[in-house]
């Protein structure tokens, strides 16, 4: 093969002449590796390790991937070749949870790893998926094992190679494939048609029976699901088929919200029995009566008051002190006093974790969200739905850890998502003590309950 070199001294000279020059040296070197590698890296001649590999298919041909990937921590750089072409939303954070800043070229991305061991990278492409009438076609070259999920309701038409393993999660078929060459066909559902009306039903009244059965009240999701057969009688398909998606949405809800105040409640009561312990009998009156309201919330089925309640009731204990009440004989009281405003200052931080030496806690402000006004914006995906429930649940705002623990999210895909819904208006996204707190705007917000 004949190789010509390319003039750049018309480039310009002085610096800009050499940046330039740079610029069409790398724009060059990622076409030539392209080249050799026939659009990919090959996996053995890579100073990296991809440990997990998730691909989201969606309805409308995009495609979301997110990568684990162990790099070396000596090296300032590292380059990654991946599926598609053109990468958007690219979002690379580092293993300590630090984003980290990208280079982004055609086939490549060439993130600054700044001595992390280990990344997780994530973007968005429309080059891996094609459509032919009601077909569509997923084709693309995995550097390692891959966990490919579609669409609600879509059918896998065929495989090119025998998956790992074929599963359905939420109603979305998801397979595990093997590296290499990946050719999948698939087909989505057609909404609006009795059948997927009926199919809607059925799978939302099982799923509310088994939660009504084991002890879960699920009014609002019953309610849902009678508004669901009644559009089916009137032959309106596609309502019908929504609100038994809704129906069976709401009841997983309220399973979720359930669990998570049992939870709570079990943790606020051992926050008073330790309070109680320790002699910490200042403020503890409030927290009973809180965990109290919140068991009665919990028996009525109001789960998300309940949660609510018992995490002001755990918050309460946690912070009760051992000045108040007739816990303390007059004698202690004497001594205090004989101590000087200093010591007391000085015994009430340790005693509720201040001090120089410890973490002040940020004051956590609860509000209710208006979901409702944000999920009816068609712009959103339904991850960052997920998202604004979750810090629904939380009051209106929570930590980034708490939201990846509550959804069981990839870093990635919850950084994207979060990053969406702060690009659109709907939440802020600060730091506090290190770590990331996500928050609601107040314009979306129903009123504000003060801070807890």
């Amino acid at each position: 093969m004949e190789m010509h070199s390319m003039d750049t001294s018309g480039l310009g000279g002085g610096c800009f002449g050499e940046a330039a020059r740079v610029r069409v040296a790398v724009a060059l070197a990622a076409v030539l590796l392209a080249a050799i590698s026939g659009g990919g890296v090959s996996a053995a001649t890579q100073p990296y390790t991809i440990q997990a590999a998730i691909i989201m298919v969606y309805e409308d041909g995009a495609v979301t991937a997110d990568f684990h990937i162990t790099v070396d921590p000596i090296s300032p750089t590292a380059n990654f070749s991946l599926p598609g072409t053109t990468y958007l939303d690219v979002t690379a954070i580092g293993g300590s949870g630090l984003p980290l800043g990208y280079q982004n070229y055609p086939g490549m991305v060439a993130v600054n790893t700044l001595g992390e061991s280990s990344v997780w990278l994530g973007y968005t492409t429309h080059d891996l998926t094609s459509k032919t009438g009601s077909y569509w076609s997923l084709n693309f070259t995995s550097p390692s094992a891959v966990r490919i999920s579609f669409p609600y309701g879509a059918s896998v038409i065929s495989v090119n190679r025998v998956p790992d393993a074929i599963e359905s999660t939420g109603g979305s078929a998801v397979i595990l494939m093997p590296e290499g060459e990946v050719s999948v066909s698939y087909i989505l559902r057609v909404v609006g048609t009795a059948d997927y009306a009926i199919v809607a039903i059925a799978d939302a009244e099982v799923t509310i029976a088994s939660l009504n059965a084991s002890g879960i009240a699920t009014p609002a999701a019953a309610a849902l699901l009678g508004q669901a057969e009644a559009a089916f009688d009137l032959g309106n398909y596609a309502s019908a088929e929504e609100l038994a998606e809704q129906a069976k949405s709401s009841a997983v809800e309220a399973n979720a919200t359930a669990y998570q105040a049992s939870v709570r409640l079990a943790e606020a009561d051992d926050a008073i029995s330790e309070a109680e312990a320790e002699g910490r009998a200042g403020g503890l009156d409030a927290a009973r009566s809180l965990l109290s309201e919140a068991e009665h919330a919990y028996a009525s089925g109001d789960y998300a008051s309940a949660l609510s309640l018992a995490s002001q009731a755990k918050e309460a204990a946690e912070a009760a002190s051992g000045v108040g009440g007739s816990i303390l004989p007059y004698a202690a009281i004497g001594a205090i006093a004989a101590a000087g405003a200093g010591g007391v200052i000085a015994l009430t931080k340790r005693k509720r974790g201040g001090g120089t030496n410890a973490a002040k806690p940020y004051a956590r402000e609860r509000r209710e969200v208006d979901v409702e006004k944000i999920a009816s914006e068609d712009r959103l995906r339904d991850e960052d739905i997920d998202v604004v429930r979750a810090l629904a649940e939380s009051g209106g705002e929570a930590l980034e850890s708490e939201v990846r623990g509550r959804l069981n999210l990839p870093k990635t895909t919850l950084w994207r998502a979060a990053k969406r819904l702060e690009r659109e208006g709907y939440i802020k996204i600060e730091t506090v003590a290190g770590q990331n707190r996500l928050s609601v705007r107040r314009e979306y917000c129903k009123g504000s309950a003060g801070q807890a």
